[in-house]
């Protein structure tokens, strides 16, 4: 059964461990949360975990941020890093900007300018791994 998919989880999920099963599904940690010096090029050789269309797991990031507590606790609202601080000014900077062509378009065109293979990072809120 394919799983792509991804999940933040709370800070104390893991206890230690790099995958977790839980009610059914299993769960693993972003090696680039534990492993030092360690990026989306170093992971899977070039095919990171999280980008593999057909795996039976899910990639589990680590709640962070100012909100990592709400986001960890269902019975908060809330909880994503994007909204506050540097990641929502940037936001707020750029959401009213006039462009000609739609967002999907501009980031189709960009990704086919790219060597094969590339790691494509568009997203600040919701992305692959940290910098």
């Amino acid at each position: 059964m394919a799983v792509p998919t991804v999940a933040t989880v709370a800070l104390d999920f893991w206890n230690g461990r790099k995958s977790v099963d839980s009610d059914g599904a299993r769960f693993v940690r972003c090696p680039a949360e534990y492993l030092p010096k360690f990026g989306c090029a170093q992971c899977g050789n070039g095919d990171p975990l999280c980008a593999r269309l057909e795996r039976d797991y899910a990639i589990g990031f680590t709640a962070h941020g100012v909100h990592k507590r709400k986001a960890a606790n269902p019975d908060d609202p809330g909880g994503c890093y994007a909204s506050g601080g540097n990641v929502l000014l940037h936001w707020e900077a750029t959401a009213d900007q006039s462009q000609d062509e739609s967002d999907a378009d501009k980031i189709t065109r960009f990704a086919k300018s790219l060597a094969p293979r590339t790691i494509l990072r568009h997203h600040i809120a919701g992305d692959i791994g940290e910098d």
